[in-house]
């Protein structure tokens, strides 16, 4: 009979080929995007090849969510706390649209790079059309902008696409999946609770901080403290980590085919694997615990 730890690795490796799967026949499918016109030259793709954009991008839907992105407000919006994230979600929610004007809306976004808080706002407004959209499959364009686009899929229930870089992706993921094209820098997966990410680059430090379900599969590195905090949900990483894996864990698997750089010290719970081999707990540390529960027992006998 196969173990509980291996009924998870399972699970991880079928995912991570459904989505890639998925992924590959997107891509054969699709041709690269630039800009629309002249207007975007300055901005340059993130790969160095050849694209190209669809002949327009342009429509009803798209300029209003243009003159709507430019209402929002510009003051912060705690993508952590998600305070603000109603006033998005009433901005989307006004608005006519399909799952194609949303990714036609991000291509268009090169124009609008000079407004404030480009970075935040564009990432909580795209999640908001994206949870309230009427379709289950969206794809945005994010590699031809000049910044790192942060919090896309916040609180996501849909199947999401990311062509490009991104930070903090993932954030408060209550279902569906998200596929990030590129690196996803840090806090990849905050507090997320059910739900799928694939990162086919690296991501940053804190990846799953916080988080109490869902599977993260990351198929470059992970840097510091990855899997922080965790009270469930699996994090796969088929490359590196680095310092203090784990730290403060207190449920949940980690598992990591690469070099691990240092397990923190101090976690309460959860399993962590390496190339397949469980280093915590240590068999040694269960059989402490094991004892010290016999004995007990005993005594009150």
């Amino acid at each position: 009979m196969p173990t509980a730890g291996y009924t998870i690795r399972g699970s991880l490796l079928r995912i991570g080929d459904d989505m890639e799967t998925a992924a590959k026949s997107r891509r054969e499918k699709r041709q690269h995007i630039t800009a629309a016109s002249s207007r975007f030259g300055g901005y340059k793709p993130e790969s160095e090849q050849a694209v190209r954009k669809p002949a327009d991008v342009s429509s009803q839907a798209v300029d209003d969510m243009i003159k709507a992105f430019k209402r929002l407000n510009p003051y912060y919006s705690d993508c952590h706390g998600g305070k603000d994230f109603g006033h998005y979600m009433m901005m989307a929610e006004r608005l006519e649209y399909s799952a194609k004007d949303v990714e036609n809306f991000s291509i268009s976004l090169a124009d609008l790079q000079e407004e404030t808080d480009f970075a935040l706002k564009t990432g909580l407004f795209l999640s908001a059309l994206v949870n309230l959209g009427k379709e289950q499959d969206y794809i945005v364009h994010i590699h031809h902008l000049a910044c790192c686009v942060s919090c896309l899929g916040y609180r996501n229930t849909k199947h999401l696409t990311i062509e490009g870089n991104t930070t903090e992706c993932g954030s408060g993921m209550e279902n569906g999946s998200i596929l990030v094209e590129g690196d996803a820098g840090q806090w990849c997966g905050l507090k997320m609770r059910s739900g799928i990410i694939r990162v086919e680059g690296d991501v940053g430090d804190n990846c799953g901080w916080n988080m109490s379900g869902g599977v993260i599969v990351v198929e470059g590195d992970a840097g510091y403290a990855c899997g922080k905090q965790m009270f469930g949900g699996s994090i796969l990483v088929e490359g590196n980590t680095g310092e203090d894996c784990g730290s403060s864990m207190r449920r949940g698997d980690i598992r990591i085919k690469g070099d691990i750089k240092s397990v923190a010290e101090g976690l309460f719970g959860g399993r962590i694997y390496h190339k397949d081999v469980r280093i915590f707990p240590e068999r040694s540390t269960l059989l402490k615990i094991y004892d010290t529960l016999t004995f007990k027992q005993g005594g009150m006998g």
